[in-house]
């Protein structure tokens, strides 16, 4: 609801009711580290490394122990966590997006496509991961292999609202105005009142 303060106080309020409340212990923590704030982030750290340890197939709380640690400025500790996450779930979008991000900041645009590679090669009817794939594809510059991740995605879910939008961005970018103006209408379509 756009009250972030309000939910740590009700996340707080609920840990005062029962400590050992593991979803609220990870989304304190989550939005902890999101804060950027170096105390807050630590103390983040210590909350989800307790998760991990009474729950160590907990792949969101490994995802948010992996950007705190990115965060500390320990980005070999933080690839290493997301890479092992991966291995246990192969499937598990959340660590390949965010890996993905920490390879392409890092300027390694090559390891961030290998990354969401696999991520559709383990979910290929995930149109999150195709879609996530076509953005890093965008980034890279090859706008022929982002169009065909989009296109993919559309196939899988044919209303789906970012993909239209990059695909009619890339008709645009390639003077293709008529499809451009197709792939538009069909955004204009749909119900969400963002398009």
């Amino acid at each position: 609801g756009g009250d972030p303060a309000g939910a740590v106080r009700t996340f707080r309020k609920a840990l005062e009711l029962n400590p050992n409340h593991a979803g609220a212990q990870l989304k304190l923590a989550e939005l902890m580290v999101g804060s950027r704030d170096k105390g807050l982030v630590e103390e983040a750290t210590k909350r989800l490394q307790t998760i991990l340890t009474n729950a160590p197939d907990n792949a969101e709380a490994s995802d948010a122990l992996a950007v705190a640690q990115w965060t500390l400025g320990q980005p070999e500790d933080s690839t290493k966590r997301l890479e092992e996450t991966l291995q246990k779930f192969p499937a598990h979008l959340q660590s390949a997006v965010v890996l993905a991000k920490m390879k392409l900041s890092r300027n390694d645009q090559a390891g961030a496509q290998q990354v969401l590679q696999n991520a559709v090669a383990s979910a290929p009817q995930s149109p999150q991961a195709a879609l996530a794939l076509g953005l890093v594809y965008w980034i890279s510059k090859q706008p022929e292999k982002a169009e065909a991740e989009m296109k993919r995605v559309l196939q899988l879910d044919p209303k789906n609202g970012p993909a239209l939008s990059s695909i009619a961005t890339f008709q645009v970018s390639g003077h293709r105005m008529e499809e451009a103006e197709q792939t538009y209408r069909r955004l204009s379509a749909l119900p969400d009142k963002e398009y």
